[in-house]
């Protein structure tokens, strides 16, 4: 990694690390003020065009710590961090409000940014905003401050057990199950993945049949500027506790809108919008988190102060609808949804940066929801594709928006009228047909094709899940090959008559479903609705195990991390720069306090960062590298005996995976065959001298140097009987040393009943080398006992010791 590559990788890290403390996982581009990408994490690169067009679009109006939302449908923020450079935060889960957290820790990283671009000019004079007009005078009431308190979540709880008799739905009985009062609306929907009008209604018809409790109100909301709706339910309690009519204040997510309801209790509903945020309503909102986007407002009048709008120049302006002609479609295509747009320019100009964006609902899942078309000519008509993938049946509207910018560079949207698009699920009837038919079938019809991505479970139970839930619909099925995973079902749509051909194939990670039939709009909503039961399947299936499946996990994550020590430990190998050592430690340090800190190896780590950084800038000794591989070696071993102990309890689980059992055998055999060859290769890597004493006179019996550099033996054999005679002076009896440590050599001494034997090392011995060093001596001494026993002084008797020794040490 090149060392600016390895300061930007570094940089992300930490700002990830601050994100993870805040409770979610985010996902980061950096850029500089032009809108050049310095760094960008792969989930993000879908959405690096709407990055840098965004930064462009707003350099001259942003000020360091302010923030823009490009896409309204994703959790996705710009900040403007420091003087030179833009960082973008993107969160797959949770609330966009979560990413403002951000806000308190992003000047800890502002000099760093802006010394990794420190080649970038700043223009002189950066082009300002254009300034507000003054107010005019009105008469106006004063305005009162919005007060109240915010409306109380609602929880639902189950009024009874659900028992086998219970008659409901599988989608039911998965929302029934969670109705605990730990969970709200917002978290069922995130949970199941139900749509939120499909929960809403189920909920209201369970609280009007007293199956849920508390006592509520279902509400639907409209939004008076765009009609987009709410679902609230308020608990019977706040009408006892509010003057009636109360009024609710609405900020809306979902269309970027706030306006006030008000509610009497024959739950008559009345909505009234607001121009703009007051700085109130900004500074409320900003410090909320989670649900709490309602509130409760207990004065009778709320006022806007009237001001003049002020002059914005290149102001962005409705589209002219006879310049610019916008046209939508869709159409079934493979098991998907293709939307299409077309732009036709009527003008005289031609028209570039034309920008559509989609903003779909939980029915559909879209992987790009924006496109870009360069330049389109006059009299010109361009056309861009999105592929929605359905993921269950019902209609659902399409809502988008179209820009661009004109000859004068003036800046032009409008919104999309939304479209309505219906997934149907067709009612079969089962009918066996032979392989011929089935042959000419996949010839002659049609084929939708479903992929649904899984883990954690084996391919085995994978295939017997999704096999079921396709069998459970009344299709035939006339073949099915466990080995390959396949299978094949028959049947005919109960109003066409058409005939309808599943075939279901699962591999290592993947379930693919295809389905042939004359009719693609058939296909695909047969399509969303396998995929539905499947998911919903996998997901109880995968409950079952989530203690097995921890464990695994953590084996696994056991074998990534043992990888990562591996790395660092070949880097020291190759003698490898401080700076890229420094950055593994860190990586190290964070996966090991998230996933292993029963381990407790944070700290050396922390000690071993700090060492580095104390001498990254001076001259570097191979003995740094020596004891940082030695602590490897010691890591390496505790993450195996972690793995071995976990894969014992998974092992005698009753409700095992045999291919996982496979796995986690076959990974933690890598594991300690690596560990081992390198225990070898260090052991090698680190002999310097061995000598052999008589352990009477102290006489040197025989020596030996591993790297060819020549020692004086008999100075160093009279300073090892020093320092033991010396060791059993002060303890007074006979005692017997076992290691030393003398500049950058270390000594490790082995004593026997007739010799003292000193093997010593460039770095500190490991237990292969303390094993091998044992082995020697018993052996030495079995073999020369007789010589020993009557030595006279003659030592030419021992000179063919080096075949023993190399027998050992090679």
């Amino acid at each position: 990694m090149k060392k600016l590559e390895a300061d930007w990788y570094g940089l992300k890290q930490k700002i990830s690390n601050t994100l993870m403390n805040f409770g979610f996982q985010g996902y980061i581009s950096v850029a500089d003020i032009n809108g050049n990408t310095k760094y960008i994490d792969s989930e993000l690169v879908p959405y690096e065009d709407v990055i840098e067009s965004s930064i462009k679009i707003n350099q001259a109006h942003f000020n360091i710590g302010d923030y823009c939302i490009p896409i309204s449908s994703k959790n996705l923020m710009i900040f403007k961090i420091s003087e030179k450079g833009m960082v973008t935060l993107f969160a797959n889960k949770g609330n966009i409000a979560h990413l403002l957290s951000f806000k308190e820790k992003m000047n800890f990283y502002d000099e760093q940014i802006d010394n990794l671009i420190e080649d970038l000019e700043i223009p002189s004079t950066i082009p300002k905003a254009p300034p507000t007009l003054e107010k005019r005078e009105v008469k106006k009431k004063v305005a009162k401050q919005i007060l109240g308190k915010e409306l109380p979540i609602y929880n639902p709880v189950l009024n009874e057990e659900i028992s086998g008799k219970y008659k409901a739905t599988v989608e039911e009985l998965d929302i029934l199950q969670l109705c605990d009062g730990f969970y709200s609306l917002s978290d069922l929907q995130r949970i199941t993945r139900y749509s939120e009008e499909f929960l809403f209604g189920f909920l209201s018809n369970q609280i009007k049949k007293k199956k849920i409790l508390p006592e509520s109100y279902p509400l639907v909301i409209e939004c008076p500027e765009c009609k987009s709706k709410h679902y609230i339910i308020i608990p019977e309690s706040v009408f006892r506790e509010v003057e009636e009519p109360f009024k609710i204040l609405i900020r809306s997510e979902k269309c970027n809108h706030e306006y006030i309801a008000s509610i009497n209790k024959k739950l008559k509903i009345e909505t009234q919008s607001f121009k703009y945020f007051t700085d109130f309503q900004k500074d409320k909102f900003m410090k909320r988190l989670g649900e709490h986007y309602y509130s409760i407002i207990q004065e009778e009048e709320i006022f806007e102060e009237e001001m003049e709008e002020p002059e914005i120049l290149k102001e962005e302006i409705a589209i002219p609808e006879e310049e610019i002609i916008i046209k939508r479609a869709y159409d079934y295509f493979s098991g998907n949804i293709r939307f299409k747009i077309v732009i036709e320019n009527n003008s005289d100009e031609i028209i570039r940066d034309v920008m559509a964006t989609l903003n779909v609902k939980e029915q559909f899942e879209i992987n790009t929801p924006s496109n870009k078309i360069t330049i389109i000519d006059p009299e010109e008509s361009s056309s861009m594709d999105f592929i929605l993938n359905p993921l269950k049946c019902g209609k659902s509207k399409i809502y988008g928006t179209v820009s661009y910018i004109n000859a004068k560079g003036e800046p032009f949207s409008r919104a999309l009228n939304p479209l309505l698009i219906h997934v149907k699920c067709p009612l079969v009837l089962p009918k066996r047909v032979n392989y011929i038919d089935t042959i000419n079938l996949k010839e002659t019809t049609d084929k939708s094709q479903s992929q649904i991505k899984y883990s954690n479970i084996s391919t085995s139970k994978t295939f017997q899940i999704a096999s079921e839930q396709i069998s459970a619909l009344d299709l035939t099925e006339f073949e099915k090959n466990e080995e390959r995973f396949h299978a094949l079902y028959s049947g005919v749509a109960k109003i066409s008559g058409d005939p309808i051909l599943v075939e279901l194939k699962v591999g290592s990670d993947i379930i693919v479903v295809n389905v042939y039939t004359k009719d693609m709009i058939q296909g695909t909503g047969l399509l969303a609705y396998l995929k539905n039961l499947i998911e919903v399947s996998l997901k109880y299936s995968s409950q079952m195990v989530t203690t097995l499946d921890k464990i695994s996990t953590q084996i696994f994550r056991a074998y990534e991390f043992s990888l990562l020590l591996s790395k660092l430990y070949e880097s020291c190998e190759s003698k490898n720069p401080m700076t890229d050592l420094i950055l593994l430690l860190n990586e190290l340090k964070i996966e090991a306090s998230l996933y292993f800190s029963d381990l407790d190896l944070t700290k050396s780590y922390n000690n071993w960062i700090n060492e580095l950084e104390s001498i990254k800038d001076k001259k570097i000794y191979d003995r740094t590298y020596l004891n940082l591989q030695f602590d490897l070696l010691k890591w390496m071993e505790e993450i195996i005996f972690l793995s071995e102990t976990n894969s014992k309890i998974y092992y005698e689980s009753p409700t095992t995976d045999v291919d996982i059992c496979n796995e986690i055998g076959m990974r933690i055999f890598k594991l300690k065959q690596d560990q081992i060859s390198k225990s070898k290769a260090y052991a090698r890597k680190i002999l310097f001298a061995l000598m052999i004493n008589y352990k009477q006179s102290g006489i040197n019996l025989y020596n030996y140097d591993f790297t060819g550099e020549t020692l004086e033996h008999d100075l160093v054999s009279g300073f090892l009987t020093a320092i033991q005679r010396f060791g059993s002076t002060i303890s007074k009896r006979e005692t017997t040393m076992k290691k030393l440590s003398y500049r950058h050599f270390e000594i490790e001494i082995e004593e026997d009943e007739f010799t003292v034997t000193a093997l010593i090392t460039l770095g500190y011995p490991n237990r292969v080398i303390i094993n091998k060093l044992k082995e020697f001596v018993n052996k030495f001494e079995k073999q020369h006992k007789k010589e020993l026993h009557d030595f006279s002084g003659n030592v030419t008797l021992f000179e063919d010791t080096k075949k023993l020794l190399k027998k050992y040490f090679n």
